[in-house]
């Protein structure tokens, strides 16, 4: 599937687009001095990093007016969904946690150039957050056993988080199921070969 075809599955609008291709920019920027993205990927954002951030937004139920994103780090996934939710769904609010200050100072900036409704909490992820979510976010974070652990206290009851894996997820989500149960459903990434989107659901510790 092309750009075109994902972002007009999306209904984006042009100042979306803008939106987001000055948000690639400015990646591209920030990433000249602390690490974003990989430098293999620099050339790759729009295909490999925002375009699959993209996806996310149809798996958040209509209606959802709160997510965390945890180790948010260079904005993916939780930059695009906040630069695509403030046209679609203004009352979204996005929390973004990550504990590298550098990186928190780039989130801030894209929160204020692109007037988006977040925050950034600088500190790591088990230092704990008593809110809890229907959405928790996160892409190349940790594996999923761990991210699991992180998540399980922070969403609510019916809530459902949404993980972005490469091609090994098979073999994390066997993993996982050692010390956890849960429901998952893997959304083919329609911009990168073999990765997905893990849905899950239901989880509880063994």
């Amino acid at each position: 599937m092309t750009s075109t075809d994902i972002m007009g599955d999306l209904n984006v609008s042009r100042e979306t687009l803008e939106d987001l291709k000055e948000f690639e920019q400015l990646a591209i920027k920030w990433t000249k001095h602390i690490n974003l993205v990989s430098s293999k990927s620099v050339d790759e954002i729009w295909s490999r990093h925002i375009l699959d951030s993209a996806q996310i937004v149809k798996l958040i139920p209509d209606g959802t007016t709160r997510m965390v994103d945890l180790g948010s780090g260079g904005g993916f996934p939780a930059i695009v969904v906040a630069v695509i939710s403030k046209y679609l769904n203004p009352d979204f609010q996005i929390t973004m946690v990550e504990s590298d200050s550098r990186k928190c100072a780039f989130l801030r900036t894209c929160v204020s150039t692109f007037d988006l409704k977040a925050t950034v909490q600088n500190r790591r992820i088990e230092e704990g957050d008593e809110a809890q979510y229907p959405i928790v976010t996160a892409r190349a974070l940790a594996s999923l056993d761990k991210l699991l652990h992180y998540s399980s206290p922070l969403l609510e009851k019916d809530g459902k988080a949404l993980f972005m894996k490469g091609n090994q997820y098979h073999d994390e989500l066997d993993k996982a199921r050692r010390t956890w149960q849960f429901e998952a459903r893997p959304v083919e990434s329609l911009s990168v070969s073999g990765s997905a989107i893990l849905e899950i659901t239901n989880i509880k510790a063994k």
